[in-house]
């Protein structure tokens, strides 16, 4: 070997004494002729002691291979080379690429390359599971927004969200249904087409408020006759901080309006009763004397010439006993009752509401249907008739007609009494059922809060439709 061969030689081992990775060569008798470090610290092999001359199965003793997992001995005896081979150890997981090596034609042995790959498998396992656990926070993230989308959906609350274009890019189904539109009539159509919809056309402060980067919360509208409290919230972009959209709630109160307004007349009720249980009585005993007095004295003869006077005085001290008798029958809170059937009590009763009719010049006619028995108890249902029909009976001139219908209606069983009248003022409406409101000049306006008060001592529903062309008193007994 000459001095140019020796150097080339020396080179190489350096160079291969030196690579990171395991090298390992052996002949075609399977023995090793080369192993760099890395090799000795694979195989866990002192690098005091030489592996050169070792057969490569006392190799193997040192790492629990076998001679079938061995991509070195496949390369060697089958003259093929191996890439990608993954080899496990106690020292971490290898790459492994072995390779025959020829003489000319003649294979002479075999050489295997590994690297440590331990990291990179590490790093790929941890990437795998980071990768497991965003597909399933994805599932669960669609999951939640598939809930979230159904919520608004199918939520009561009238929703429609519009782009900074002033566009609609999202309506919810109860903002369409109130709407009257289907979602392609609106979507990506300008949102003055929507408030034209809801005959709102004239009113766009709102919205235009939002849409400049203002919220709003529960500003009152009416729409489509319903009463709503308005919400609407700038969408504003976390970099800019300009407003790039808005989101603009309705909340139907119309009931709550109403609950509100019958729950205030009631207390209202509550404390009329509690002052009349508590001064009526105190009243009615002064009165009583007076009464009998009057009558001692208009039986005297000397006194007849004033008969008159103490007659009218007998009859307005009547007047003031009987409003007494309806002022306390506000206080009362329960009656007794018993099934009865409504019908009966009305054709019992007709007589007396049909002479009040005929003293006006007017006339009643009656639709009752057979219904079901419903607890209620007599007398009061009697006065309920008498305060309405009087009250129908009132509001309109000679020559008309009062109707008093009964029926079962969906779960309940309905009295109605319709007039003929002029209406009921609008104004007047949330008034009703209210003590002492009346618009007769000798009124007690006592009549219909007598009424409200049966209805609710019965669990009952009492309503009233109106119009210029008469009124209708509904009341709703629980079958």
């Amino acid at each position: 070997m000459n001095a140019q061969q020796e150097l080339t030689q020396k080179s190489l081992l350096w160079l291969a004494s030196s690579i990171k990775g395991v090298l390992v060569v052996i002949d075609t008798a399977e023995k090793v002729v080369f192993a760099n470090t890395a090799a000795y610290a694979l195989y866990n092999v002192d690098p005091s002691e030489s592996m050169i001359g070792w057969h490569i199965e006392r190799v193997f003793s040192y790492t629990g291979f076998t001679r079938a997992q061995s991509a070195l001995l496949r390369s060697l005896h089958e003259g093929i080379a191996l890439s990608d081979v993954k080899v496990a150890t106690e020292k971490g997981t290898y790459l492994l690429e072995t390779s025959p090596l020829h003489s000319g034609d003649t294979i002479v042995g075999a050489v295997a390359l590994g690297y440590d790959i331990s990291d990179e498998e590490k790093a790929r396992e941890e990437l795998h599971e980071i990768a497991g656990r965003l597909t399933n926070a994805n599932a669960q993230a669609l999951q939640h927004r598939e809930a979230l989308d159904w919520f608004i959906e199918c939520s009561p609350l009238a929703i429609v969200a519009v782009d900074k274009y002033h566009n609609i890019s999202y309506i919810n189904k109860a903002m369409l249904n109130l709407a009257t539109a289907k979602a392609q009539d609106v979507l990506g159509k300008p949102y003055a087409n929507l408030l034209q919809m809801l005959d709102l056309a004239h009113d766009n402060s709102t919205l235009l408020h939002v849409l400049q980067g203002h919220n709003i919360h529960n500003l009152r509208h009416t729409i489509k006759r319903r009463i709503f409290d308005v919400s609407g919230y700038s969408i504003i972009h976390p970099m800019t901080g300009e407003s790039v959209g808005t989101i603009v709630m309705a909340t139907d109160v119309t009931d709550k309006i109403h609950m509100e307004s019958e729950l205030a007349r009631l207390d209202r009720l509550n404390l009329v009763g509690e002052m009349a249980a508590s001064i009526a009585h105190e009243i009615r005993n002064p009165m009583t004397t007076v009464r009998g007095f009057l009558q001692i004295l208009a039986s005297k003869p000397e006194l007849q010439t004033y008969r008159k006077f103490t007659d009218l005085m007998i009859e307005e001290i009547d007047r003031a006993n009987g409003i007494i008798t309806t002022y306390l029958s506000l206080s009362r809170t329960t009656v007794t009752m018993r099934p009865c059937d409504i019908g009966t009590i009305i054709k019992r009763f007709a007589p007396v509401l049909n002479a009040d009719a005929l003293m006006r010049g007017m006339q009643i006619r009656y639709d009752v249907e057979t219904t079901s028995p419903v607890n209620v108890n007599e007398a009061e249902i009697k006065q309920l008739l008498a305060n309405l029909v009087k009250n129908a009976l009132e509001s309109m001139a000679p020559g008309r007609i009062v109707t008093i219908k009964l029926c079962e209606y969906n779960s309940a069983i309905r009295l109605e009494v319709a007039d003929q009248g002029c209406g009921i003022a609008a104004e007047l409406l949330p008034k009703l059922g209210t003590p002492f409101l009346t618009t007769k000049d000798n009124g007690t306006g006592l009549g219909l809060a007598v009424c409200y008060r049966i209805a609710e001592r019965h669990g009952a529903r009492l309503s009233v439709e109106t119009s210029p062309a008469g009124s209708v008193f509904i009341i709703d007994f629980l079958n």
